[in-house]
């Protein structure tokens, strides 16, 4: 594992399942991710642990927390220090934390990781060659699920794209650098869907700023003239849904695009007062 993942682990311990494979996981390569007995028991396994029937929800939920582990502690590592790993996943290990054999086991084959091992010095290529990256290694998988668990691929090509853009704005919102967030999710999620298949429309992420408990739309020139505001936590109004909110013990999620906006933005404020 490269030397800065010691640093990024040591800040931000809870990426270290995501990132590091225990001794009974499971090394996998790209194709084998696609494979539509590791798709199928991953559904199978998000309704196992989320008491979720539909297979539809049961299937976009797996592929929420499957892109979270995915980009999250790469993109974490972008903003926070400068390093752009490669995010197509053949140029790094892919490993099932439960692995499907131990199917057993409730919940085995739900949850992935990636080590990246390829690097790059950040800039807005880099950033966009990594969305392009992902996208192209992730096609496969997300014509699969789509197949397996009968939903259109539009919405977890909106999935993937909130999850690159979330990862970045919450590294920002830490790193106390806000629009750098911005910045690199925007160049994450245009390279991701220029790599998309043809017909898929992945929406443009757009920005909200919290400032003195008010929610205003991120100032994208302020953004584009790299400014440092003060007192600003940003966040990304989502395109997609995580469908948790199906499971029997779960509510709506924070920041839950199926929410009244008005109600959102209550309890996006209420979060940071806490």
């Amino acid at each position: 594992m490269d030397p800065v993942f010691g640093q990024l682990l040591a800040e931000y311990p809870r990426f270290l399942t995501a990132l590091e494979p225990a001794e009974h996981s499971r090394t996998m390569t790209v194709t084998d991710l696609a494979e539509p007995a590791v798709i199928e028991r991953a559904v199978a396994a998000a309704a196992e642990i989320f008491g979720i029937d539909d297979p539809r929800h049961a299937g976009q939920l797996w592929w929420f927390s499957a892109v979270n582990s995915l980009v999250s502690p790469a993109v974490t590592m972008m903003v926070e220090y400068d390093r752009v790993p490669d995010l197509d996943l053949a140029t790094g290990r892919v490993f099932l934390r439960d692995p499907v054999d131990r199917c057993d086991d409730p919940g085995a084959g739900y949850w992935i990781g990636f080590t990246p091992e390829v690097f790059s010095t950040g800039s807005e290529e880099t950033h966009r060659r990594a969305g392009e990256g992902f996208s192209r290694s992730v096609g496969p998988v997300v014509s699969v699920l789509s197949r397996v668990a009968g939903i259109k691929p539009a919405p977890l090509w909106a999935v993937a794209a909130d999850g690159l853009a979330q990862a970045a704005v919450e590294a920002g919102n830490e790193a106390f650098d806000p629009y750098l967030g911005v910045r690199v999710a925007s160049r994450l999620v245009s390279g991701l869907a220029a790599a998309t298949p043809a017909g898929v429309v992945v929406p443009a992420p757009r920005f909200f700023d919290i400032v003195d408990g008010t929610v205003t739309p991120t100032d994208m020139d302020a953004v584009s003239a790299e400014e440092e505001p003060d007192e600003v936590h940003t966040v990304v109004k989502r395109a997609s849904c995580c469908m948790v909110y199906r499971s029997p013990s779960s509510g709506k999620c924070l920041s839950c695009p199926r929410q009244d906006p008005a109600e959102r933005e209550r309890k996006l404020i209420a979060a940071l007062d806490q």
